[in-house]
């Protein structure tokens, strides 16, 4: 039964550690992160059988994160399905409205879900959600088959597993669809309902239809690794360049574009999206990366930016990676103003220096301070 990730969220509003079914068994969900918007091989693979995976999956629950589907917004009523769609439509504005991505929209359709419509914003924000609730698993832009064990409705997060498809495509005679399919047999066939077994036994079919070789390219460091220099290249820096990454609403545009040229006419290397992300890449993928190989966090704090959840999510990851935070206050906005979100106050008592924009442009003093 193939489903739009889009359903657990239009149950929880956002990624969610409760999944469906509430009962006493083990149950394993699939995930195929395959991006359509992406050259990815075995993404293209992906959408040209999407409908044969409706088929043969049957009652294993296939996610594909970014598809919503009209026909799948259902509710005990016509009242309670106009509030979700509401709520939903305010979600996804907010959404874009911040959102430094690709805001694109690709359409397919199932004879289960009917329509299903892609949205870039809606496949990043469950991406990086995904991440943040299940650490082992890292999106590196790939195609990846994701197996999603639950226990009594509650998502086991811990052992969450991913597969990467890309190899299939590469280095192997063995068919994606075979193994998709052949993950989808062995879910089906699962008899101990309270064993995690099955992972083993997917590990071992995954081994089987690649070799060692295909393996060392599935490290993780030599992926990432690739992805932050695939970033530099397309900014044309060197990897010992001291890079800023800025932060910002997009309402706050003109104040961050007015940055990143000050901070540029000064010799610095400045990242920003949406001009820092490479047409290959998509947004889930390159912020991450452009964190990575960043050792100044500056983040342009407005109202805008403080009811941003793409600022709060990109200063939760710059707090996570140690990187230095400094605070752009807009004219207008002060760092009494701030504390007042309580729900930010826990990331924003991570900034370290904090200056006013006007000043940073009138007195060079301030600049220097920055600068250094």
């Amino acid at each position: 039964m193939v489903l739009q990730a889009k359903d657990v969220q239009i149950r929880f509003y956002k990624f969610s550690n409760k999944i469906m079914e509430n009962d006493n068994i083990i149950r394993y969900f699939l995930l195929i992160t395959a991006n359509p918007l992406s050259n990815s091989k075995a993404a293209i693979q992906v959408f040209k059988i999407i409908r044969q995976i409706d088929l043969v999956s049957k009652e294993v629950t296939v996610f594909f994160p970014g598809f919503s589907s009209p026909d799948s917004i259902v509710a005990d009523s016509v009242e309670s399905t106009q509030m979700k769609l509401q709520e939903m439509r305010q979600q996804n504005q907010k959404d874009q409205e911040d959102y430094h991505g690709q805001n694109a929209v690709y359409h397919t359709y199932c004879e289960n879900a009917g329509d299903m419509y892609f949205n870039d914003i809606d496949f990043a924000r469950f991406m990086l959600d995904l991440e943040d609730k299940c650490p082992q698993v890292e999106y590196y832009g790939r195609t990846e088959m994701v197996v999603l064990p639950a226990h009594d409705g509650e998502l086991l997060s811990a052992e969450v597993k991913s597969y990467n498809l890309e190899p299939f495509f590469e280095h192997t005679s063995a068919s994606l669809e075979e193994f998709i399919f052949s993950v989808i047999k062995i879910i089906r066939c699962d008899t101990n309902k309270n064993s995690l077994e099955l992972i083993n036994k997917i590990d071992g079919l995954y081994a089987s239809k690649t070799n060692a070789a295909q393996l060392n390219v599935l490290n993780g460091s030599d992926v990432r690794l690739r992805i932050d220099n695939l970033i530099l290249e397309h900014m044309k820096w060197k990897k010992e360049d001291e890079i800023f990454f800025v932060s910002y609403s997009t309402k706050d545009s003109f104040y961050a574009e007015s940055l990143k040229l000050l901070l540029e006419k000064h010799g610095k290397q400045v990242w920003k999206a949406p001009e820092g992300i490479p047409s290959s890449t998509d947004y889930a993928c390159a912020i991450p990366a452009a964190m990575r190989i960043s050792s100044r966090f500056i983040v342009v704090l407005s109202h805008n930016s403080a009811h941003s959840p793409w600022v709060r999510r990109e200063l939760g990851k710059a707090i996570s990676n140690n990187i230095r935070i400094d605070g752009i206050f807009i004219d207008g906005f002060s760092y009494e103003e701030l504390s007042k979100y309580d729900h930010l106050s826990f990331l924003f008592e991570n900034i370290q220096i904090h200056y006013n924009i006007s000043d940073l442009f009138e007195n060079n003093d301030m600049l220097e301070r920055l600068l250094r």
